[in-house]
């Protein structure tokens, strides 16, 4: 009782949101529930993945930013992994899996990592979105419409709402979106 002592409004939310951002929680959310035993990620991304998940079941959607170089594909993949167990385990599978749409310059990276991480992504290229002659177009759009996840890397580039593959991309269903 004598440590306990009554603080302001402002120090219970600076105390939260430590306890969110530096906390070991994410440590105990994913431990045996989300990610393999043997995924190598460095702490950061394991707080990123406990951070973005916890958003997902809150909000549906969610922005996992951060600088160039700092692993986002590699936690990027673990991160869609650990939503699609999610979903399995609440039993709310639907016909449709994760779907990526990627630079034409990483497509391979992500196809990579997710054969690494046996994490089942299918990843397709930008380009599919924006030209009418692209041999994949139309399963990609078929794709597109059942993913339960859709995840757009390089976000940025749908900024433009009166483009053709600005278009494309929000008729989506998906149950989640992950912006990266």
């Amino acid at each position: 009782e004598q440590l306990l002592d009554v603080v302001g409004w402002k120090d219970a939310l600076a105390r939260a949101a430590t306890e969110l951002l530096a906390g070991e929680w994410a440590d105990r959310f994913l431990a045996g529930q989300y990610l393999a035993d043997d995924a190598s990620l460095w702490p950061s991304q394991k707080l990123g993945i406990a951070q973005a998940l916890y958003i997902l079941k809150e909000r549906g959607s969610v922005l996992f930013a951060d600088a160039t170089g700092s692993g986002k594909t590699r936690a990027g993949v673990h991160l869609i992994g650990a939503k699609m167990h999610d979903i399995i385990r609440s039993n709310r599978l639907r016909t449709g899996k994760a779907l990526m749409i990627a630079p034409p310059s990483v497509v391979q990276g992500w196809k990579d990592e997710a054969a690494m991480a046996s994490v089942p992504l299918d990843v397709f290229s930008h380009g599919g979105l924006s030209h009418a002659a692209a041999g994949e177009r139309d399963i990609l759009l078929t794709n597109l419409r059942r993913a339960q996840v859709l995840c757009v890397d390089e976000g940025h580039n749908f900024l433009n709402n009166a483009s053709r593959r600005t278009q494309q991309l929000l008729r989506n269903m998906a149950d989640h979106v992950v912006l990266f």
